[in-house]
C-alpha cells in the first residue's frame, strides 16, 4: 500500500504555489515597486478604501432613514435617492477608472486603475461621512 500511495505521488502533479500576498510593510516603499507588486499594492489600497467605503455607506444610509421620516409621503424618499445616487457614483466610478487606466500600455495599466479607483472611492468616502454627519 504505501508504494502504491508513492508512485501515485510520484504521478500527480505538484499543483503551482501561488505566491503569497504582499503584507502591508512590502507596500511601503512603492516608489521601489513595479510591474505585478506596484499593482497588488495599489489593488490591497483600493481593497482597503472600499472596506471603509461600506462602513461610510451604512452611517449615511442610517441618516437617510432617520430623514426618511420627514419627507411628505409624495416625495421619492431620502434613502431611495441617496440609493440611486450610490448605483450612479459605481458606474462613474467603474467607467472613469477604465478610460483612465487607458492613459498606460501594458503592465502600469492595473496600477493605474486601482490608483483611480483608490482615489475616487476616498473622495466618495468623504461624501458619504459628511452626508451621515450632517444631519
Amino acid at each position: 500500500m504505501k508504494r502504491f500511495a508513492l508512485a501515485l505521488a510520484a504521478l500527480v502533479p505538484l499543483a503551482p504555489v501561488a505566491p503569497a500576498p504582499l503584507a502591508a510593510q512590502d507596500c511601503s516603499a512603492q516608489g521601489d515597486l513595479t510591474g505585478q507588486a506596484a499593482a497588488r499594492c495599489a489593488e490591497m489600497e483600493w481593497l482597503s478604501a472600499d472596506h471603509e467605503l461600506n462602513d461610510a455607506w451604512h452611517l449615511a444610509m442610517a441618516a437617510a432613514r432617520r430623514l426618511d421620516q420627514l419627507v411628505p409621503p409624495h416625495e421619492r424618499p431620502v434613502s431611495e435617492q441617496l440609493r440611486a445616487a450610490q448605483r450612479a457614483w459605481i458606474a462613474f466610478r467603474d467607467r472613469a477608472c477604465a478610460a483612465e487606466s487607458m492613459l498606460r500600455a501594458g503592465a502600469d495599466r492595473p496600477e493605474m486603475k486601482f490608483g483611480c479607483l483608490r482615489r475616487l472611492t476616498r473622495d466618495r468616502i468623504t461624501d458619504l461621512y459628511f452626508f451621515a454627519e450632517a444631519n
